[in-house]
C-alpha cells in the first residue's frame, strides 16, 4: 500500500542539503581516512570505509529523487512518481552529474593512495601504508563511472537531437532565425 505525503519546496530543499553535507562529509572522511601509515592506523581511523561509502552511494540515490521532487515541483507537477520520473530525461542529467561528483571525489582520494610503482618496487607490506581502497580498487570505481558517464551523455545527445517542441508563437521567429 502506498502512503501518500505531501512536501512544500522548503521542505525539499532542506533535505537535499542534509544529503548534501552528509555526502560531502562521508567523502571527507573516506579521504582523511582512506590511506594511512600503519603507525597511525588505530588512532586515526574512526570509520568503516567500506560502509560509508556504501552510505554515499544510498544517498545518492536519495539525493537524485529528491532533486527530481524539487525540479517536479519548481515545474509546475504536484505528484510524484519515482518510476515515472525514472523514465524522465531529469534523471539522466542527475545521474549524470552524480556521476561526475563521484569520479572527482574518488580521484580526490586515489591522489593519496600508494603507487603502484612503490607497492612494486616495495611490495605490499612494505610500502608503510595500509590502505582500505587501494589504488587499483578506485581506479577501477572510477573506470565503471566513467563508462556510466559516456553511456549518460550519449542518450543525453540523442535526446538532444531527436526531441522537439511545436511552437506556435509568431513572436519567437526573430529569435529562430538567428
Amino acid at each position: 500500500m502506498k502512503s501518500n505525503k505531501k512536501l512544500n519546496a522548503k521542505d525539499i530543499i532542506i533535505t537535499r542539503k542534509r544529503l548534501d553535507g552528509e555526502i560531502s562529509q562521508y567523502w571527507s572522511y573516506i579521504k582523511a581516512e582512506n590511506t594511512l601509515r600503519k603507525n597511525a592506523v588505530a588512532k586515526f581511523r574512526f570509520h568503516n570505509i567500506p560502509e560509508l561509502h556504501n552510505q554515499i552511494l544510498q544517498k545518492i540515490e536519495q539525493r537524485i529523487k529528491i532533486k527530481g521532487m524539487l525540479n517536479q515541483l519548481n515545474n509546475g507537477i504536484l505528484k510524484f512518481d519515482n518510476d515515472t520520473f525514472k523514465k524522465s530525461h531529469y534523471y539522466t542529467i542527475f545521474r549524470l552529474q552524480e556521476a561526475q561528483e563521484q569520479i572527482v571525489k574518488l580521484n580526490e582520494i586515489r591522489k593519496k593512495c600508494v603507487a603502484p610503482q612503490l607497492k612494486a618496487q616495495k611490495g605490499k607490506k612494505g610500502t608503510g601504508f595500509h590502505e582500505i581502497f587501494s589504488y587499483e580498487k578506485i581506479t577501477s570505481l572510477i573506470s565503471r563511472l566513467e563508462q556510466d558517464v559516456n553511456t549518460y551523455k550519449s542518450i543525453i545527445e540523442k535526446y538532444n537531437n531527436e526531441t522537439e517542441i511545436e511552437i506556435t508563437d509568431d513572436s519567437l521567429n526573430d529569435i529562430l532565425a538567428a
